[in-house]
């Protein structure tokens, strides 16, 4: 077998405002299958009435909701989060062999940008099984290993690491999902998480994702991205902002014409005094000593668990203050000097970015991204005979769903393959709930057993230690997997091990 092509990257020379067909007038990548209109409607449908009033209270995660058979597509949620992965072999190779920092952020921003439009459908993945597995390839033979860690919340954990070890891409991610609503009303579905981009020099660089956005009930069925994203390299003191979707008037008419909401802004600036916060963690904006920390909780438990210490914490700041690093970077764009940012904190802007997530990315007004001349890869599932058993592709509802979705089927067949699917997505999700309790259970006792605690031939329980203590922080119990079905605030842990 012949070795995969070597890329390389090179700038584009265009210059002109191009967008692919399938970007909407208004902003977002369109999808015209009404099959995915009828589906998408079905599924906000049946989220509104499994929760009620509590999504106009804002009190809802629907990422981790089952939804009935049809409404997903034949694939887990470990594979879907590698469809962002397609142009890690150009741009994070390219990162990888430079040694300028301002070059590196600037390649790892693209990748992250070029990703987004990466979407085949707007169906829902399967979400995975605790402990399932998925193999993958990327386009220049480098190996993905992706692992579902935690089952209440959903955690994923991932690592891709080429052959000659050039970066390390690792991290974990949940999702939050709710809804938007407006005289539009949409689906929202973010990743959350930590994503590092280690080098073999040691650095490492962290970046975020934006909002996805569903739309499917006035407007055309779309998908868009909203909100801002950054990319962070702390060795350097180097931040690259983005907003999508910058601000418009009028822009909460339906039909209302301006800047699509697909174009963004962004900002690359080096902090001029980095503020060292407690415990000696290093960050880039002093609002993080007004918050509990990372994903709101404590951010050394955070770095600890997830990554045994190595990387500080990164969601330490809101939407509000990155947009408005943007915004106050292009308002000062003709005045020149340094920014001030929140925590008093210096900034020096070195340049300014413009794109969409639907065509291309200029930075410094070089074209680092261009849809129509950047190679994208394909991101392969591993050969499934060799791949683990905990492999979700093993998953029977899912291979029952593919045989569904088989176009040879008449309307009989893939209506009988689909009520089948569908008894088995519920026979393994109860298996799941099932070893969810079992879990908790042993949990509790070995818990108890350890701190003194006895259990009685009656069921009572008895003390035989003063010390003897258990208790839940937070509704999450002490394996990761949850401590109830109602808390829904996203916060990623690793499973520890005894």
């Amino acid at each position: 077998m012949s070795p995969p092509p070597t890329l390389r990257f090179n700038r584009s020379n265009s210059k002109d405002d191009y967008r692919i067909d399938r970007a909407s007038a208004t902003g977002g990548l369109v999808f015209r299958d009404p099959k995915d209109g009828e589906m998408l409607r079905r599924s906000m449908q049946h989220v509104l009435q499994r929760v009620g009033s509590r999504v106009l209270q804002g009190n809802i995660n629907f990422s981790g909701m089952a939804l009935p058979v049809h409404m997903n597509e034949p694939r887990s949620v470990l594979e879907r989060v590698t469809d962002d992965w397609a142009y890690a072999p150009l741009y994070l190779k390219a990162a990888a062999a430079t040694s300028d920092p301002v070059e590196r952020i600037k390649l790892v921003a693209a990748f992250v940008v070029s990703g987004l439009h990466c979407i085949d459908t707007l169906a829902k993945p399967f979400n995975p099984i605790l402990g399932s597995t998925y193999q993958a390839t990327l386009s220049d033979g480098t190996p993905c290993y992706i692992e579902q860690t935690s089952h209440h919340p959903p955690v994923t954990h991932y690592s891709i690491r080429p052959e000659d070890a050039s970066y390390i891409m690792a991290g974990f991610s949940g999702m939050q999902g709710g809804v938007v609503w407006g005289l539009d009303t949409a689906l929202s579905s973010r990743r959350v998480g930590i994503n590092v981009v280690e080098f073999a020099d040691g650095t490492r660089i962290v970046y975020t994702f934006p909002t996805m956005l569903l739309r499917a009930l006035l407007s055309e069925l779309k998908c868009e991205f909203d909100g801002p994203f950054c990319v962070m390299y702390e060795a350097h003191g180097l931040v690259f902002d983005f907003a999508l979707n910058p601000p418009q008037p009028m822009r909460w008419l339906p039909l209302s014409t301006g800047i699509p909401t697909d174009y963004m802004d962004g900002v690359l600036y080096r902090l001029s005094n980095q503020g060292v916060m407690e415990e000696g963690s290093t960050c880039f904006t002093g609002a993080f000593a007004k918050k509990k920390g990372a994903f709101f909780g404590d951010p050394d438990e955070a770095v600890r668990e997830a990554n045994d210490g190595k990387y500080t914490a990164v969601e330490l700041r809101s939407n509000a203050e990155i947009t408005s690093s943007v915004t106050i970077a292009i308002q000062a764009r003709n005045r020149g000097g340094n920014v001030s940012v929140s925590g008093g904190l210096e900034r020096e802007i070195l340049c300014y970015a413009r794109g969409t997530f639907l065509g291309y990315l200029d930075i410094d007004g070089e074209r680092v991204w261009d849809i129509r001349e950047m190679p994208k890869g394909q991101v392969v599932g591993g050969d499934l005979k060799k791949a683990l058993a905990s492999d979700c592709r093993y998953r029977e509802d899912v291979v029952v769903l593919k045989r569904a979705l088989d176009e040879n089927n008449d309307e009989a067949a893939r209506e009988a393959l689909t009520n089948e699917a569908q008894l088995l997505k519920e026979k393994l999700e109860n298996i799941q709930r099932n070893d969810r309790k079992l879990r908790r259970e042993g949990v509790l006792r070995e818990t108890n057993e350890e701190d003194g605690f006895v259990e009685k031939d009656e069921g009572e329980r008895s003390c035989t230690s003063v010390k003897a203590e258990f208790s839940e922080k937070d509704g999450q119990s002490v394996d990761g997997i949850g401590a109830g079905e109602e808390k829904k605030e996203f916060i990623p842990v690793s499973i520890p091990t005894r």
